[in-house]
């Protein structure tokens, strides 16, 4: 017999959120999943590297080697995280991202894709064994509603 759960903590630890250990540099807002080891690194969709995306990233994991000695402090007090060290939260719906350099140029209405070396974009991965994963819809041409879902992945 399976015992089966819901898989939060209470009502602190809503099911659209993840976390774990990061992996590598991570900004706020990149499409993040789980590499083999079950660290937090960028998603791909390129049959390459393919690793499947769980949501944005909510805080910034970033390198100790970045930092001098006397900067770590400030950084560990400004909501980021060190790769290796400390776990990373991601979101998979429910929040707007945007892009503030506003160069993505998104059709309104149409679905977003995780993009073949990361990232978000509106082409539909199209290479030999690429993952196909829709992360969310444009709102305005720098603005999706994130909603990413293992349900929405084909290869």
């Amino acid at each position: 017999m399976v015992d089966i759960g819901i898989a939060t903590a209470g009502a602190e630890q809503p099911i659209n959120r993840h976390g774990a250990i990061a992996g590598e540099i991570i900004a706020e807002g990149d499409l993040v999943g789980l590499d083999a080891d079950g660290k937090m690194v960028q998603a791909d969709a390129s049959a390459d590297s393919t690793v499947m995306a769980l949501g944005a990233a909510l805080t910034p994991a970033t390198s100790l080697s970045e930092y001098q000695e006397d900067e770590v402090k400030l950084v560990i007090e400004a909501n980021r995280a060190l790769v290796d060290r400390d776990r990373v939260s991601t979101i998979a719906y429910g929040v707007e991202v945007e892009n503030g350099d506003g160069d993505w140029e998104f059709v309104p209405g149409q679905p977003v894709y995780l993009a073949p070396g990361g990232g978000y974009t509106q082409e539909r991965p199209s290479g030999a064994g690429d993952l196909v994963q829709i992360v969310g819809t444009a709102l305005t041409p720098d603005r999706i509603s994130l909603s990413v879902r293992a349900s929405d992945v084909t290869a």
